[in-house]
This record gives C-alpha cells, sequence and structure tokens, in this order.
C-alpha cells in the first residue's frame, strides 16, 4: 500500500511506535533481558524497536495488505522480529523515546490490528565508539489478528 521513509533519533538504543490516541501509554519502565534479547519491547498501544545505534537511523516502515515472504527475504537481515499493534485512530506515531510526541512523523493506515514484522541489518557495522554504522531497519505491517511476539531470525548477543 505504501512505504514510508525516516531518519529518527534513536535514544537509548530506541524507535517507538504507536497508535496516535495512544498518547499516555505508559511505557515499561524496566527493559528486561528477554527485550534485550528480541531487541524487541511491548506496552499496550505501543511497541519499542531496539536499535543498535544511539543515534539518528534510517527506517522504512512498509504498510502492506499481506506479510512478505520471509524465506525469500530472510537472508538480507541480520536479526527479525514479529509482534502485534492495534492502530485504532487510523494514524501510527514513529518517535525516539526522548521526541516531543505532536512533532514527531505519523504514518496513516486504516484502523485496525496489525502484525508487525522488524527487520534489523547492518548491526555488525557499527565503529569502535559506536556512533558510526550502517544499522538500518524496516518495519512491514499487515492487517492480522492480535497474536504473541516471535524471534524469526536471532542476532549473536554481545555483537
Amino acid at each position: 500500500m505504501a512505504v514510508h521513509s525516516f531518519e529518527i533519533m534513536a535514544d537509548y538504543h530506541q524507535v517507538l511506535l504507536m497508535d496516535d490516541r495512544s498518547a499516555t501509554v505508559v511505557l515499561p519502565q524496566v527493559v528486561t533481558d528477554a527485550d534485550v534479547k528480541r531487541r524487541l519491547t511491548l506496552a499496550p498501544g505501543a511497541v519499542i524497536i531496539h536499535t543498535a545505534r544511539n543515534m539518528p537511523v534510517p527506517i522504512t516502515i512498509d504498510i502492506s495488505d499481506a506479510p512478505p515472504l520471509l524465506r525469500v527475504d530472510a537472508a538480507r537481515w541480520d536479526h527479525i522480529t514479529e509482534c502485534s499493534i492495534s492502530i485504532s485512530s487510523g494514524r501510527m506515531v514513529v518517535a525516539g523515546l526522548t521526541d516531543y510526541l505532536p512533532d514527531s512523523p505519523r504514518v496513516r493506515l486504516p484502523p485496525g490490528a496489525y502484525r508487525l514484522r522488524a527487520h534489523h541489518a547492518g548491526l555488525g557495522s557499527l565503529s569502535a565508539d559506536g556512533l558510526a554504522g550502517n544499522d538500518h531497519y524496516a518495519i512491514v505491517m499487515w492487517p492480522a489478528p492480535l497474536g504473541e511476539p516471535e524471534v524469526l531470525k536471532q542476532y549473536p548477543q554481545g555483537s
């Protein structure tokens, strides 16, 4: 349906995706070891994608009618996860954790429940100081019933 490209300041190595109606969403105060390993933290009405850098990172969001074929796509990516999000407002906010949400970009999509597949690439490309790298992130979302998060491809921990 539509592809959107952004460069988002990944404060605390995190990019926030949330329903525009969830302006008062309560984000977890603690990120668990499981969250870090799967590079994904969930909260009601929100998904946090964990990035390799604490810097501006490129991210694309593709709103699709159906899930992409994993077997074709998996070789290009270091890490792949899936989770669900409900977008009741028809707008999803894309932001860094410390961004001023009213000024953050929005992605328009039909209201409903979505499956979200987060792809991470270039995770091993960071400079010694962690400030530069070729890491990039692609999100694909399609209408689907809400379900449990899954790690489809795990990047080695500590890398």
